[in-house]
């Protein structure tokens, strides 16, 4: 309802309620809500019990950047977004500067691509890194990556 809200406003408004937002997004309720949406991109994460809660925190954190930016991502391609930075750091900073790149990533035709830095070509069909990339129907591909960089 915040982010509607925030995506509906006049931009005359909008600018002035951002700060508000990103205040509400924070409140405890709404981090509890936060944290059962994001419950279904709980198999893309480690095997480990503190992930979750790493994950909520950190789509918090680029959520509230986002909005301070005066910018309105699709909430599930900022979750994929921050998973892949959360995993696959290097990568993430890769993709910033050539978001092209993602659609070879997961290609089965054995070729890494040829802008991969060679300390990534082992993620080039990486099962995990793969999942992430045709999770929702890619919704993180080229165009959604063009956001984050």
């Amino acid at each position: 309802e915040i982010l509607r809200e925030v995506g509906e406003a006049r931009p005359e408004v909008r600018h002035r309620i951002e700060g508000m937002a990103v205040e509400k997004l924070n409140h405890k309720v709404i981090e509890q809500a936060t944290e059962h949406e994001l419950q279904k991109f709980a198999a893309l994460l480690e095997a480990n019990p503190r992930s979750m809660k790493r994950f909520v925190n950190a789509y918090s954190v680029a959520l509230s950047t986002e909005l301070i930016a005066g910018r309105l991502p699709d909430p599930e391609v900022l979750a994929l977004w921050t998973i892949l930075r959360m995993r696959w750091p290097e990568l993430a900073d890769c993709l910033e500067k050539k978001p092209h790149m993602i659609a070879e990533l997961d290609d089965d035709d054995g070729e890494t691509p040829d802008d991969l830095p060679e300390t990534l070509h082992p993620l080039h069909g990486d099962a995990a890194l793969v999942r992430l990339l045709k999770f929702g129907g890619r919704a993180l591909n080229e165009e959604t990556l063009r956001q984050f960089s």
